[in-house]
């Protein structure tokens, strides 16, 4: 990430300090997209699987009263969609849908790096053409910025781990004003991370 103020180096490591998702041994494997997708669908019958809403998956979240396969494979669409890629559009991408790891120890797994690698690549497309919406990890990226990107105006919050426990919406809503306010975004000190 480059600022005015310099460059943060984004590592797996960075993207577990900053939003606390597991850095696990074991690469994320996926598994044949056609049964997983047909399957997953199943629980929304008036759609096409390809037209699922983050709103029809929370609806589904919020009504089971279990936690079985398919309460976590929507949990799963829903983390992906908000901390990893969204999509251009209002539909949510399934790409979790086909996870074929253990779903019952998710934390085994390498999330932090599939983020770096889901970041790289949304990076390269809104590159290519940036009247796209940037469809990366928008949550990682604003909480990396107010944690790291220090002036002696702003407010500044202590560093936790992730990032998020000392960021209220209130906090980040007065941070954004104020540097819209004065042209200021980008501009700091850059707070380095301890490893």
């Amino acid at each position: 990430m480059r600022k005015r103020s310099g460059q943060i180096k984004i590592t797996e490591e960075i993207v577990q300090k900053t939003i606390g998702l597991p850095r696990g041994s074991e690469k994320i494997l996926y598994r044949n997209a056609k049964g997983a997708f047909d399957l997953w669908g199943k629980q929304f019958p008036d759609v096409k699987v390809c037209k699922v809403t983050p709103k029809m998956v929370r609806g589904e979240l919020v009504s089971s009263d279990k936690a079985d396969e398919n309460f976590k494979f929507n949990f799963l669409v829903m983390v992906y969609n908000f901390f990893i890629e969204n999509n251009q559009g209002r539909y949510v991408l399934r790409d979790m849908v086909r996870f074929a790891g253990d779903i019952d120890n998710c934390g085994k797994y390498n999330w932090c790096g599939l983020l770096v690698d889901k970041l790289k690549k949304t990076h390269r497309y809104w590159v290519e053409a940036k009247k796209r919406n940037f469809t990366g990890p928008l949550p990682f990226l604003i909480y990396l910025y107010v944690s790291r990107v220090v002036n002696k105006e702003t407010t500044r919050v202590p560093l936790k781990t992730p990032a998020y426990y000392g960021w209220s919406d209130m906090l980040l809503k007065e941070r954004q004003n104020y540097e819209l306010k004065n042209s200021c975004f980008g501009y700091g000190e850059i707070l380095e991370v301890s490893t």
